[in-house]
């Protein structure tokens, strides 16, 4: 939550990944409290932004860009699969166990020969302290080609479905 002030309403967007009030407007901080309290979905979109802010902040100090990156993918993981998957499989009245086959295992099957293509990348030919963009721009090309094969035949299957 963040009173509206310049630097404040430039970051945070009301109800997407945080609530704004007027500075000084007490009942205003109430009504956003309140409001937060009652949105179970507002509640999980504001604790998935700080989660993504605070790992992004702290991961980008060791890593890099790519602590940035890994600081959005854990929180959002995390959302997915402890909040969304269990609603939709309450929904559909499947069980859990069933959702997450079918909503995880491709594209954790498919991710396999990117994150493989990657981890050898980075072994094999390690990124300079330097790098460049030509250089992250062939990286990315290959790891953008890995996960291509390793998706190719679900797209395949999803032609032809």
């Amino acid at each position: 939550m963040a009173r509206r002030a310049a630097a404040a309403a430039s970051f945070f967007r009301d109800g997407e990944n945080g609530l704004v009030f007027p500075a000084g407007d007490a009942p205003a901080c109430a009504a956003a409290i309140a409001r937060l309290d009652s949105d179970p979905a507002l509640r999980a979109r504001v604790a998935d932004a700080i989660a993504n802010l605070v790992l992004s902040l702290v991961l980008v100090r060791f890593m890099g860009v790519a602590g940035v990156a890994l600081g959005t993918l854990i929180p959002t993981f995390l959302v997915r699969i402890l909040w969304i998957l269990p609603l939709t499989a309450r929904f559909t009245e499947r069980p859990l166990g069933a959702r997450l086959r079918e909503a995880c295992l491709p594209g954790l099957l498919a991710g396999l020969p990117a994150a493989g293509a990657l981890g050898l990348l980075l072994w094999l030919a390690p990124v300079p302290a330097g790098a460049g963009l030509p250089d992250l721009a062939w990286r990315g090309a290959l790891v953008g080609a890995a996960t291509l094969a390793g998706t190719w035949r679900h797209l395949r299957a999803l032609r032809h479905a």
